[in-house]
């Protein structure tokens, strides 16, 4: 053989040596095919022991043992494959001619793992199976066959009398009728069908149910007699074959005593389910000779499993009654952040409380400045400004509690804050689950189960003294121990199942449910029928037993199942299925009334809840509503209403829930046809559906665990959105202010406590809200307020708007725009605070307002130009604010009565002026003007009327007065800039206006009459341009240049008014 060595310097003599052929994966296959011929050879010459020892070999052989087919992939296109499996069937054949029946069915059964395609496979290892009475195997494997080729006739004649021998009658009538359909003188057929029918004539009505349009063809053939009754004689010496396999098998056995495989620690209910669940598990495995009939001791504990454990599926302990209490306890605190651990039990984000408009209280870091400005005091300053009247009962709470720490309350007052106090409380346990320490608490003063406040024996001592838990656990041991596992297990479910009145710990729960599923591997659920018409005839306590432990674990099962299934259509029909039996047998023992004595009443309505519960997970809300409309009025002669403490859903069974549940389910069916009520323009009825989610004391939601077809299409924020709009069509603008002012209270809540993609779309809605608020409260008028007044909603009306700009104040510091875009919660503010002035007598005016001050309502303008100034945004939105204060304070500085406050109000429109059109001038600005660092607005004609009225002097300078002062250099401007505005249609012609003015002519045409704003300002520009008499005048003194060249060029044209 030419070798070729490689030439290098690291080559070596050892290189050259000879290596160790290796064969190719051709030659090996080769190899293999060769003796696999040789097999086939030694079974055509029947030496099946020589064929049996070279197809053991090869199926060791490395080649084909780590052969294994792929998936999607054909196996005659896998020839090593292929060989693998003709080894396997073949082995099947050659263990069979052997007499080996276990061998031949095992390697048959692997030929089929590998492909299970084969017609002939599925019949020669079911021919083998009937050799072997293994005749449930022979009915599958026929059965299987028949799949492949339904018209393969050696399956077929086989599994009929496979069937007949397994006294499966139904399914033997059908194939017999299908063996009739290929051959209707099929002899066998007829015979076992008379039989049957003779025999077993009940099982007619039963076939023609599962097997319509099957037909047996009776009375229509005839066939030879003795040769039926021989096949039919062949077919009940199956059976009692069969028969005799059973009674063989059923020999009894001496078991061993096996122990528990992990101590009880402690004498609970929880110890003792964790330590039958892991006896079991290993009893599943058949580790060291356990079966389920040995009797297990259960005070005594496998030393092996003392000194180590297996870690594999150890019952995971979550939080026991032990460690609730220890958490109970008082620790010191660590943050997240200073232990370097994130709870992950608190991923959900945490409601924010609108109480006292979020004054005081802790905000959403999404809104909260990073750097607090000690003097953004706009809470306390609201606060101070709103009137008793519309102060909220929180904060009447916040100052009563205040009051009481100094000593200064009445009996009265103290009853009231305590009553208010307790409320709150009370609505904060419904709305949150229960911690570690409440349910510490509970469990406690259940008195029940045992906690470390109570002495907690070791199992091997009973000298002390023990809890109730403990004593009921210790009677358990007594009267069970001994017994085997299945026995064991259904008492511990039945023990517990009575003890559903009590709130359990939470991994009890869990224990519960484990145990009870895996005793329903053994234990069936006992039948009705045999009770009969008379339940003395048979002693009922295990029905009564099963029927409690049933309904428990379903109503745990659907709890459970709420809370963690998926929101998906795949995963929302599972309880239904899974439990088609508990519910059948439950409904089977409703009627039983005389079973279960007095607590009758409870298990019924506990099992219509169940049936309620289901009805709605599986989307049938019409159902659902007669079932709680039952329920309600079974229960209203009830004095209590019923719990289910360890159920976190619908775990209140009464009237008043019942009746909820039933108006929410009524609410939410009309509001899946909201959309298309809203496309068709009926919006009379989308009015009336969505005002119903606003009339309950607590908002409607969607049930949990309704399926997504039978839940509204239509989100809340839409729904808001349509009913506003809906109004508006109808033309009910004062339900719109009153409703309006309901969906902001909402949407408010909705905006701080949801995500933060979901976030700007609420801060649309508000937006629109809010406009829509000050757009029909300045048409219709502050009487559109009136409906909120008298409902007592306008507080809370105040409360919203106030909380929102405390939002937009507290934005943090590097926010650049205003939050929310919307200066529209100052303006409403104001015009709440302006209808409660004219509503209110001067007497009532708030505490903390002296009668000299200014109204509130107009202090509520300037704080909010103070606070937005701060942060450069009093021209938001083109200084609508600004604008608004003006229209609102100029009016009222030609007040009588508000002549004490002139000079501050004509500073704060000093102030309002210099922000919106930047005059004066910075370098000529009177010292109480500041800078907010706001670029100025253009000046238009709109506006002019304003500022004008606002700077003109109340008497016209003349010609020689000295003591009236003229108009100054900015003021001046000013005027420049408003009669640079005027309109071509308002102004005078100007050959006409300026003629009198400069001596030209002394009378204007009575056809032109000039604006009344024009002439004016003309006029004090005149006034203060002309000079005046001075001591030089006659010196020849120059005077100021005339108003004409102040006029737009083209001159204005005359318009009568």
């Amino acid at each position: 053989m030419l070798r070729i060595k490689a030439l290098n310097e690291d080559s070596t003599d050892e290189s050259g040596e000879d290596e160790e052929p290796t064969l190719t994966k051709e030659a090996q296959e080769q190899a293999v095919h060769s003796e696999y011929n040789k097999a086939l050879h030694h079974m055509n010459k029947k030496e099946y022991e020589d064929a049996k020892t070279i197809f053991q070999q090869l199926l060791s052989e490395p080649f084909l043992l780590d052969v294994t087919q792929q998936e999607g992939v054909d196996i005659y296109s896998q020839p090593t494959v292929l060989l693998k499996y003709s080894c396997m069937k073949n082995m099947g054949t050659t263990m069979d001619k052997l007499d080996d029946v276990e061998g031949s069915l095992t390697y048959y059964i692997k030929a089929s793992e590998i492909d299970n395609s084969d017609v002939t496979l599925w019949y020669h290892m079911g021919r083998v199976a009937m050799k072997g009475v293994y005749y449930e195997l022979a009915s599958h494997a026929f059965s299987q066959g028949l799949e492949r080729n339904p018209r393969h006739w050696p399956c077929l004649d086989n599994i009929i009398s496979v069937l007949y021998a397994l006294d499966m009658f139904v399914p033997c009538l059908f194939h017999i009728s299908k063996g009739l359909e290929m051959d209707p003188y099929y002899t066998k057929a007829l015979a076992l069908r008379d039989h049957i029918l003779k025999e077993e004539a009940y099982i007619l009505p039963h076939y023609e149910t599962f097997c319509k349009g099957c037909d047996l063809k009776v009375g229509e053939v005839t066939y030879d007699l003795n040769l039926g009754r021989k096949m039919v004689e062949e077919a009940q010496a199956m059976r009692a074959a069969r028969s005799e396999t059973i009674k063989k098998q059923d020999v009894p056995v001496a078991r061993p005593i096996i122990s528990l495989l992990q101590p009880l620690e402690v004498k609970t209910w929880l110890k003792l389910g964790e330590s039958l669940i892991k006896l079991h598990r290993n009893i599943e495995r058949r580790e060291a000779g356990s079966h389920y009939c040995c009797p297990v001791d259960l005070r005594t504990v496998r030393e092996d499993f003392i000194k180590a454990s297996p870690p594999e599926e150890e019952v995971t302990v979550c939080e026991t009654t032990e460690t609730v209490a220890q958490v109970a306890e008082p620790a010191t605190v660590v943050t997240a952040k200073e232990s370097g651990e994130v709870d992950e039990g608190k991923g959900k984000k945490r409601r924010m409380s609108l109480e006292q408009w979020a004054w005081g209280q802790r905000r959403s870091a999404r809104v909260r400045s990073t750097v607090r400005r000690e003097d953004c005091n706009l809470e306390e300053v609201l606060r101070g400004l709103v009137p008793q009247t519309l102060l909220s009962n929180e904060w009447k709470t916040e100052k009563l509690a205040q009051r009481s720490l100094e000593g200064d309350l009445d009996m009265a007052e103290l009853c009231e804050l305590l009553q208010r106090q307790e409320s709150l409380e009370e609505k904060k346990r419904e709305e949150t689950p229960l911690s570690s320490e409440e349910l510490y608490k509970i469990l406690t003063e259940e008195g029940y189960f045992c906690t470390v406040d109570q002495k907690v024996t070791p199992a091997d001592d009973t000298s002390t003294h023990l809890c109730e838990e403990e004593c009921e656990v210790e009677v358990f041991l007594e009267q069970n121990n001994l017994h085997d596992i299945i026995h064991q297990l259904f008492m511990y479910v039945n023990t517990l199942s009575g003890k559903w009145r009590l709130r359990w710990p939470p991994d009890l729960v869990r224990v519960f449910m484990e145990v009870y599923e895996r005793m329903r591997r053994h234990v069936g659920h006992p039948s009705p029928w045999d009770l009969g018409p008379i339940e003395e005839e048979v002693d009922p306590a295990w029905h009564v037993w099963d029927a409690w432990a049933t309904l428990l674990h379903s109503e745990l099962f659907l709890d459970r199942w709420l809370e963690d299934a998926d929101e998906t259509d795949a995963a929302r029909y599972i309880p239904d299925i899974a439990m088609t039996e508990s519910l059948g047998q439950l409904m089977l023992m409703a009627p039983r009334d005389t079973l279960f004595g007095e607590d009758f009443d409870h298990f019924f309505v506990r099992y219509r809840w169940l049936r309620f519960v289901l009805c709605l997970m599986g989307g049938n809300v019409p159902d659902a509503m007669d079932l709680l409309e039952d329920i309600s009025f079974q229960m209203s002669s009830k004095k209590q209403d019923l719990r289910l403490p360890n159920c976190k859903r619908y775990n209140v069974i009464s009237p008043g829930a019942a009746d909820k549940l039933r108006s929410t389910l009524d609410w939410t069916l009309k509001l899946c046809q909201l959309e298309g009520l809203y496309k068709s323009e009926r919006y009379e009825e989308v009015t009336k559906i969505l005002e119903q989610s606003f009339r309950s004391s607590e908002p409607h939601r969607v049930p949990s665990g309704l399926p997504t077809e039978c839940t509204p299409t239509v989100d809340r924020l839409s729904q808001l959105t349509m009913f506003l709009e809906a109004l508006g069509h109808l033309g009910r603008h004062t339900d719109l202010v009153f409703w309006g002012a309901q969906c902001l209270h909402e949407a408010l809540n909705k905006y701080l406590n949801c995500e933060e993609e979901e976030q700007s779309r609420w801060s649309g809605c508000l937006t629109k809200l809010l406009t829509s608020l000050q757009d029909c409260i300045s048409e219709q008028g502050l009487k559109s307020l009136d409906r909120l007044h008298s409902e007592g909603l306008l507080g809370r009306l105040v409360q919203s708007l106030a909380q929102i700009v405390c939002l937009q104040m507290d934005a943090p510091d590097t926010v650049v725009e205003l939050p929310l875009e919307t200066i529209s919660p100052w303006i409403l503010i104001h015009k709440v605070l302006l209808r409660e002035c004219e509503d209110r007598d001067v007497k009532d005016v708030p505490e903390v307002l002296e009668a000299e001050e200014v109204p509130v309502h107009l202090e509520v303008l300037f704080t909010a130009h103070e606070f937005l100034a701060r942060r450069s945004w009093c021209c938001t939105n083109s200084g609508e604010l600004l604008l608004y204060t003006m229209g609102v304070v100029l009016p009222v500085l030609a007040d009588h009565g508000m002549r004490p406050h002139w000079y501050r109000l004509r500073q704060e429109v000093e102030q309002v002026v210099f922000c919106l059109y930047a005059h004066p001038n910075k370098k000529t600005k009177a010292r109480y003007l500041q800078d907010h660092g706001v670029p100025p607005i253009p000046l238009l004609w709109e506006q002019a009327m304003q500022l004008f009225q606002f700077y003109h002097p109340e008497v016209l300078p003349e010609f020689d007065s000295n003591q009236i002062p003229s108009i100054s250099s900015d003021v001046e401007v000013l005027f420049r800039r408003i009669i640079a505005l005027v309109p071509e249609q308002c102004s005078p012609v100007r050959i006409k206006i300026m003629s009198p003015l400069v001596g030209i002519s002394h009378t204007i045409p009575k056809s032109a009459v000039t604006v009344p704003l024009v002439s004016q300002v003309n006029k004090y520009i005149e006034g203060s341009s002309v000079p005046r008499p001075t001591p030089g005048a006659h010196l020849g003194a120059v005077p100021r240049p005339s108003v004409q060249h102040l006029l737009p060029p083209g001159g204005p044209l005359l318009q009568e008014q």
